[in-house]
């Protein structure tokens, strides 16, 4: 409940992102700002090595 994001959850993110070949970045690095997601969002793709 306290906002966070637990380590299960955050490796299934960064599973999604590597095996997402048809994942679409410009869009989703275009709207994370508007979401309040941006850094989480750099994270996640710079650990899926994206």
């Amino acid at each position: 409940m306290g906002g966070g994001i637990s380590t299960r959850q955050w490796n299934d993110i960064v599973e999604v992102i590597k095996r997402g070949n048809t994942l679409d970045t410009v869009y989703l690095r275009q709207f994370a700002p508007h979401l309040g997601v941006a850094d989480i969002l750099e994270q996640a793709l710079a650990d899926a090595g994206k």
